[in-house]
Protein backbone atom coordinates (compact mmCIF):
# COMPACT_ATOMS: atom_id res chain seq x y z
CA UNK A 1 0.00 0.00 0.00
CA UNK A 2 2.83 2.42 0.81
CA UNK A 3 4.24 2.15 -2.72
CA UNK A 4 0.86 2.73 -4.34
CA UNK A 5 -0.31 5.51 -2.01
CA UNK A 6 2.84 7.22 -0.67
CA UNK A 7 1.02 10.43 0.24
CA UNK A 8 -1.51 8.63 2.41
CA UNK A 9 1.30 6.91 4.29
CA UNK A 10 3.08 10.27 4.58
CA UNK A 11 0.09 11.85 6.31
CA UNK A 12 -0.16 9.00 8.77
CA UNK A 13 3.51 9.12 9.70
CA UNK A 14 4.54 12.75 9.36
CA UNK A 15 2.63 14.80 11.92
CA UNK A 16 1.65 14.52 15.54
CA UNK A 17 -2.10 14.48 15.87
CA UNK A 18 -4.41 16.83 17.70
CA UNK A 19 -6.02 15.11 20.68
CA UNK A 20 -8.88 17.64 20.72
CA UNK A 21 -9.89 17.02 17.13
CA UNK A 22 -13.55 17.18 16.19
CA UNK A 23 -13.21 13.93 14.23
CA UNK A 24 -11.79 11.98 17.11
CA UNK A 25 -8.59 11.43 18.95
CA UNK A 26 -5.47 11.12 16.81
CA UNK A 27 -6.26 13.62 14.04
CA UNK A 28 -4.85 17.01 13.14
CA UNK A 29 -7.81 18.47 11.30
CA UNK A 30 -6.10 21.48 9.77
CA UNK A 31 -3.06 19.58 8.50
CA UNK A 32 -5.11 16.73 7.10
CA UNK A 33 -7.50 19.12 5.33
CA UNK A 34 -4.62 21.06 3.78
CA UNK A 35 -2.82 17.86 2.79
CA UNK A 36 -5.92 16.43 1.07
CA UNK A 37 -6.60 19.75 -0.65
CA UNK A 38 -3.02 19.84 -1.97
CA UNK A 39 -3.43 16.31 -3.36
CA UNK A 40 -6.66 17.26 -5.12
CA UNK A 41 -5.24 20.47 -6.56
CA UNK A 42 -2.12 18.66 -7.79
CA UNK A 43 -4.31 16.06 -9.48
CA UNK A 44 -6.46 18.72 -11.15
CA UNK A 45 -3.36 20.52 -12.38
CA UNK A 46 -1.97 17.32 -13.91
CA UNK A 47 -5.26 16.63 -15.67
CA UNK A 48 -5.36 20.19 -16.98
CA UNK A 49 -1.80 19.90 -18.36
CA UNK A 50 -2.85 16.69 -20.14
CA UNK A 51 -5.67 18.56 -21.88
CA UNK A 52 -8.56 17.36 -19.73
CA UNK A 53 -11.55 19.65 -19.46
CA UNK A 54 -14.88 19.39 -17.70
CA UNK A 55 -16.64 21.33 -20.43
CA UNK A 56 -19.36 19.29 -22.19
CA UNK A 57 -18.39 18.06 -25.62
CA UNK A 58 -14.77 19.05 -25.29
Amino acid sequence: MAARYPHIVEIVLSRPHDGGSVVGRGCDDQFEFEFALDLLLDGFERLHRQGWTSAPGA
